[in-house]
């Protein structure tokens, strides 16, 4: 159990989860020092957060300062790291370590200690723990938590600043169990297609808050029954099913079962309490499993239409409820709407009473279609797996020739609204030709109008403005330079490496000198483009200074275009 409030839902239900959020701990790079624990366990709950990671670099020092301000609350705090490691093309690589809620921040300084982060480079971004990241990530593993590629698509991300058989051995090492991706595009390289990598890695995304109003800006959905670390250990070994982003979560609407309470017999005055995604009875033999959904058709009025199974559930409630016992069951349709059953057996009648539980008032429609079920016992599963008229039945209970009619008049009157929308459109054509009349008229009037103006500095505005755009075009072509340079560089560090060899394939030199002259084009390449970069980068410069040492004709220009206009008045003015 965590040392703060848990939820506690029946069964596996989606819980928001934002798994990388900071605290003042991160000394050199958090943007709000005055923040308190309560102020980021209260945004945490105002966002609709389930449970947070507290991530902080090099440190766990708050670890319990927010667990301790989440206790009481609807919020779990799971304590965490962000450890820097070597190995990035531009600085330390972040891998994240979550532990499980009851785990304290002594627990953590355990591990710091053991991978060199000791007190005093605690919370710095720059100091970073002795080995690599593999190294790092079995230490998390070895004190009992979940290693992490932390924003693995951006800088200081494994994905982002790690290159060749180093950022391979990251990726497909046992230990690892997920990666922070935001972009589709790193997420595509982790789901078991690429060459390199080899393996399906679980993705999620988190806020990396660095100051309480980040907190939730990215969450990700878990499928748990309790926020635990097995919990979120569940979720990436099954994460197509358990894990959502936020652009894939759909709460759907569906009706539900909510209870069944018994006033005698078998079970005695109990109730039972369904799991919203109710679609099985689990449980041993002889424990009621197939006598509680003879119970609630009985009560939903939803009786087999097998002779066989009708005259054992009448066996069955006279004997295991008796006369005079009710069956009263709590539904709720896709709208939320509550009703509440009452049925009462008698063996003759079984009288029954439905009741709107927002209105509080009764129901005399027919239930059956009001909330239409398909329940089986055991044995009538066997006799419609025998029976094909059986099997023709229950897929007759599929079909509501109704709801086809109803819906067969929506499409007619959808079509009756679209003849209306297309006179409406044959309509506005002819407003649109009548408009491109009007447009090509004023067009011409424009053009007389120039040609009125025979002054040469007109044509010299207009010359002036043409080379001013020209000037522009060249500089900023040369922006549209780098991004493409860059682009094609970050192709080259991502999907054109040269193939590895392998421990399996036999020595062979000359092989080895092929493949070293084949990294050693790809390093050629990069440098050049480097290189070509730069150059770029001075052209620019050297267009913007030509454009600068040409503005004060374009400005003269300008300043004779104004004063012909304010001295003139009349047609020019109003051109």
């Amino acid at each position: 159990m965590s040392r703060n409030e848990q939820r506690k839902p029946k069964g596996l239900s989606y819980m928001p989860l934002d798994l990388h959020v900071h605290t003042p701990a991160s000394k050199d790079d958090y943007q709000d020092k005055g923040a308190s624990p309560s102020d980021i366990v209260d945004i945490a709950i105002s966002k609709g957060l389930a449970g947070i990671c507290i991530t902080d670099h090099n440190t766990a020092e708050w670890v319990d300062n927010v667990a301790k301000a989440a206790e009481g609350k609807p919020l779990t705090v799971f304590p965490g790291v962000e450890i820097s490691v070597t190995g990035g093309k531009e600085g330390p690589i972040h891998i994240v370590g979550i532990f499980d809620p009851t785990q304290t921040a002594q627990d953590l300084n355990d591990l710091l200690s053991e991978i060199g982060l000791v007190a005093a480079k605690r919370g710095l971004t720059d100091q970073v723990a002795d080995g690599d990241p593999n190294q790092v990530i079995e230490a998390i593993a070895k004190h009992g938590g979940l290693g992490i590629l932390a924003h693995a698509d951006s800088s200081h991300g494994v994905l982002h600043d790690m290159r060749g058989q180093p950022r391979i051995k990251v990726v497909q090492n046992p230990r690892l169990v997920a990666a922070e991706i935001s972009s589709a595009k790193y997420r595509a390289f982790l789901d078991g297609k690429n060459a390199d990598y080899q393996r399906e890695l679980p993705t999620y995304e988190a806020s990396d808050a660095h100051k309480p109003s980040e907190i939730g800006a990215h969450f990700t959905y878990f499928k748990v029954q309790e926020l635990s670390l097995e919990g979120l250990k569940q979720c990436f070994y099954d994460y197509p099913v358990r894990i959502r982003r936020r652009d894939q979560y759909q709460v759907a609407a569906i009706p539900r079962i909510k209870s069944l309470t018994l006033s005698q017999g078998f079970f005695g005055a109990e109730q039972v309490l369904f799991h919203d995604g109710l679609n099985t009875l689990v449980g041993g033999q002889g424990v009621g499993k197939s006598l509680l959904v003879e119970f609630l058709r009985f009560a939903l009025d939803q009786t087999s239409s097998i002779t066989p199974i009708v005259s054992d559930t009448a066996g069955k409630l006279a004997k295991q409820l008796g006369p005079g016992g009710e069956i009263e069951v709590h539904i709720e349709l896709a709208n939320g709407t509550g009703y509440r059953v009452v049925r009462t057996y008698d063996g003759v009648d079984n009288p029954l009473t439905v009741t709107n539980l927002e209105t509080n008032e009764p129901f005399y429609g027919d239930l059956a279609s009001l909330f239409p079920i398909v329940a089986y016992s055991q044995t009538e599963a066997v006799y419609v797996a025998r029976d094909p008229d059986a099997q023709r039945d229950v897929i007759d209970k599929f079909t509501d020739a109704p709801r086809f009619q109803r819906r067969l008049n929506e499409v007619l009157g959808e079509l009756r609204k679209n003849d209306q929308e297309l006179v409406k459109v044959l309509d506005a054509r002819d407003e649109l030709s009548a408009v491109d009349r009007d447009i090509s008229t004023i067009d011409e009037e424009i053009k007389n109008l120039e040609k009125s103006l025979k002054s040469p500095v007109f044509e010299q505005m207009k010359t002036a403005d043409q080379d001013k755009a020209a000037f522009e075009a060249e500089r900023d072509y040369h922006d549209s330079l780098v991004t493409a340079v860059t682009q094609f560089d970050d192709e080259l560090s991502l999907s054109n490496q040269p193939r590895s060899l392998t421990p399996d394939l036999p020595e062979n030199e000359s092989l080895k000198r092929a493949n070293d002259l084949s990294r050693s084009s790809l390093q050629d390449l990069r440098s050049g483009l480097e290189g070509s970069t730069e150059k770029i980068k001075e052209n620019k410069n050297a267009i913007t200074k030509i454009l600068d040492e040409w503005m004060p004709h374009f400005d003269h220009v300008t300043s004779r275009y104004d004063d012909l206009l304010a001295k003139a008045g009349g047609d020019q003015q109003q051109l």
